[in-house]
């Protein structure tokens, strides 16, 4: 039998938190057992009230996640089945291949929160925009933004990088402008 974490969250932190006892105790434990060092990710599975995670926030970046049945998902996403990159898709040919085989379709996440019991699942698509300078969309893509840089041929992405050297300033002068859409999905439990 399951137990509904959501009727007790009022109550939960109130009668076992310890801020001193927290600090000292458990997060200590957490980190040293764990090996987590300031500045690294953690992802809080089960967080509960995210007593812990407050605590973690204060020098690491956290994730929260915790699936009682009054909890919400929100899902932020490129459409892979309307994805256009513009002149980054000439400048890195396999991109949108590599991209489209890593992320799923909007389809795939709807059907996969259905399959894990979500419901209402929403679906709004909100248009982007961007302007940048033509360097500081150099700078961001010589600092790789996109991790499927990193899965990219070392050639091509070299090349790529070449490619907008030259293209960007000659084709948008120093304003560069990002136009696309992102997807939102939410769903509740």
């Amino acid at each position: 039998m399951a137990v509904d974490y959501s009727r007790l969250t009022a109550e939960y932190d109130r009668g076992r938190a310890d801020d001193a006892l927290d600090r000292d105790y458990w997060l200590r434990g957490l980190r040293e057992v764990g090996g987590i060092r300031p500045a690294q990710r953690v992802l809080d599975l089960g967080a509960g009230t995210g007593r812990f995670s407050r605590l973690f926030s204060e020098t690491n970046n956290v994730v929260a996640l915790d699936l009682s049945m009054s909890h919400g998902v929100v899902v932020a996403t490129s459409d892979m089945a309307h994805r256009s990159l513009g002149i980054m898709e000439e400048a890195f040919p396999s991109l949108l291949r590599i991209d489209c085989a890593r992320f799923p379709s909007t389809d795939e996440v709807v059907r996969a929160l259905e399959a894990t019991r979500f419901r209402d699942v929403r679906v709004e698509s909100r248009p982007y925009n961007r302007v940048l300078t033509s360097a500081q969309q150099i700078e961001r893509v010589r600092r790789r933004y996109l991790s499927t840089f990193d899965l990219l041929p070392l050639d091509e992405f070299e090349r790529g990088l070449r490619f907008l050297e030259v293209e960007l300033p000659r084709r948008y002068g120093d304003r560069f402008e990002m136009d696309d859409a992102f997807t939102f999905l939410a769903a509740t439990r």
